[in-house]
């Protein structure tokens, strides 16, 4: 897949900068006003596409100049990280099939629909940014399904 959620919008607000692993390299993000930086954490630092949609916060680093999928923005639910990995956490969620372009599935915890995006830091860690369009007050309900499916991740791996 080409497009990496590495994570929440929300998490990442005007004016700042913050650090992300993914596959063992570290990222820089910064956003500034309307545009969203990331680079790798190397003396020469590596610059990679990024957008933002969905919620969430994305990087291209196969260097592929296609326009990014667009995804509805709902409520961010969590960034959660799992101490298993993704194929064992995909399981769990029942299978669902990612989109074609984007490390994202479609899914419906404990009855509430997520969008949930993952990246994996290092072997054997996924990180979940996860979102919800439905409207309703699902906040608490989503925490808790994904905290529960966090224990049964990290118990089967």
């Amino acid at each position: 897949m080409v497009w990496v959620p590495i994570a929440l919008s929300r998490d990442v607000p005007r004016g700042t900068t913050r650090a992300t692993m993914l596959e063992g390299q570290r990222l820089v993000v910064r956003r500034e006003r309307r545009t969203i930086d990331v680079h790798d954490d190397t003396a020469d630092r590596t610059a990679y596409a990024a957008t933002e949609t969905g919620g969430m916060i994305w990087i291209n680093r196969a260097g592929i100049t296609e326009a990014p999928p667009v995804f509805l923005a709902g409520l961010s639910i969590a960034t959660l990280p799992i101490n298993g990995d993704w194929p064992a956490v995909r399981r769990l969620l029942g299978n669902p099939v990612p989109h074609g372009d984007a490390q994202l599935v479609d899914v419906v915890l404990d009855g509430v629909a997520l969008m949930i995006g993952w990246h994996v830091p290092a072997p054997g860690r996924v990180v979940l940014h996860v979102t919800s369009t439905d409207p309703g007050n699902i906040e608490s309900r989503a925490l808790l399904a994904l905290h529960r499916l966090r224990a049964q991740a990290e118990a089967t791996s």
